[in-house]
């Protein structure tokens, strides 16, 4: 018995530590991933040597990150600080595609991060509260509790595998079938129905995924069909603070939706890609022309006042670009880029323009 609760105790010490090292190591890289795309891009526009550029930053960051300090959730502190030993940030090519969700993309060419941490533990902490775990393990009725999930569990699973092998009974009566059940969290009995009706077979696989993007946002399914089959469009409504692309709405913050109204005007108007102002010369023109915008559909004073003082910045055009490409990603994923944008780089200036991608698209401001 005593050998028992000593394996619950250094088992309990084990998992309490990779858990809190896997969290604090977890929330460093959400961080990172969060402010590392818009401070490299000013650095990699303005580089002749991307990777070079990429490798500088790499040793910056682990210097300023040597040692983090870490929020601790529980009331004990159970890591006093991480360790970044290894951070390399490095150009995705076909030959090291980096099999990692730390990926973001600047100018059309994939960015990946490698990052390696050490955790320096609180050891009198862990063995406090995992004694605390074991004996309240050890006391309680959690085996008979655990016992009964692992049965539970054992029926779902069963259940789970009953409905796979619905759904592949029903591959046959539907070519959509296969695409629905991988892209939709929708049960076997309500996938056969939607297959079954006529409309739902007359897609193409384009309008496939429009119709499941549609169904992921909580659309009714003829709903759905009706956004399956809208052409490529994108409509904007400032009073209603959205956009409605392909005929599905998606409400925007208002900063970054007068600034995506912004490009779009210059393409309905023919004007040609935007070039962003050198860093030492705002554009004034173009500020009061925004600022008259936001000012008319009630935007926030202080991106106005900005606007009215300082001009339009190339930092501010950045800024808003990333925050339209993250809120249309996350309603559109990857059909979101088709409604970005297209850069390319100034000979003269070496500086980056930009317009919006409307090929192909009708645009309604």
């Amino acid at each position: 018995m005593k050998l028992k609760a000593v394996a619950i105790y250094l088992v309990v010490s084990l998992c309490l530590s990779l858990h809190a090292w896997h969290s604090a190591s977890s929330s460093l890289k959400q961080l990172l991933m969060t402010e590392l795309p818009t401070l490299t891009d000013a650095s990699l526009r303005n580089s002749l040597d991307e990777q070079q550029e990429l490798n500088r930053i790499s040793k910056q960051l682990v210097t300023t990150l040597q040692f983090v300090a870490v929020d601790n959730i529980l009331p004990i502190k159970l890591i006093e600080r991480l360790q970044v030993t290894q951070l390399q940030l490095l150009k995705v090519t076909e030959r090291n595609s980096y099999d990692s969700a730390l990926k973001w993309t600047f100018n059309g060419q994939k960015i990946a991060m490698q990052i390696s941490t050490k955790a320096d533990f609180k050891l009198v902490n862990i063995a406090l509260v995992s004694l605390l775990l074991t004996f309240v393990f050890w006391k309680s009725q959690l085996v008979l509790n655990r016992l009964c999930t692992l049965i539970s569990k054992d029926r779902d699973m069963t259940k789970h595998s009953n409905s796979i092998d619905a759904k592949n009974n029903l591959q046959h009566d539907c070519a959509a079938f296969k695409l629905l059940s991988s892209k939709t969290k929708l049960p076997a009995d309500e996938l056969k129905a939607i297959c079954e009706k006529g409309d739902v077979k007359m897609l193409s696989t384009n309008q496939l995924h429009w119709f499941i993007i549609a169904i992921n946002n909580d659309l009714s399914i003829e709903s759905a069909l009706t956004v399956a089959k809208q052409p490529d469009s994108l409509v904007f409504d400032l009073e209603n603070q959205c956009v409605i692309i392909h005929g599905l709405h998606i409400r925007l913050a208002k900063t970054p939706l007068f600034y995506y109204y912004w490009y779009a005007q210059r393409e309905v108007n023919h004007l040609p890609p935007y070039l962003n102002p050198p860093l030492n010369k705002s554009d004034m023109e173009s500020a009061q022309q925004l600022s008259k915008l936001m000012s008319k559909y009630k935007g926030h004073q202080k991106a106005i006042r900005d606007l009215q003082e300082g001009g339009l910045k190339g930092k501010t055009l950045d800024q808003n670009r990333n925050k339209i490409k993250a809120e249309l990603q996350k309603v559109l994923g990857e059909l979101a880029d088709e409604y970005l944008f297209i850069s390319e780089r100034d000979i003269k200036t070496a500086r980056y323009k930009y317009r919006l991608n409307a090929q192909g698209k009708s645009i309604t401001i």
